[in-house]
């Protein structure tokens, strides 16, 4: 419900689990155990929140 009320990037900001569930966003990755395990940078998500 709460991706469905506020859009993904509220929810994740008010939820911390559900922000765990994010390995990828528009190109990036965002989980860094997933970008190591296939050799790609890793972007903070912090820093695609704003």
């Amino acid at each position: 419900m709460s991706l469905a009320n506020n859009g993904w990037a509220e929810a994740i900001r008010r939820d911390a689990a559900l922000a765990l569930g994010l390995n990828t966003h528009d190109g990036k990755v965002v989980y860094k155990e997933v970008a190591e395990a296939h050799g790609l940078d890793h972007v903070e998500l912090s820093s695609l929140l704003g």
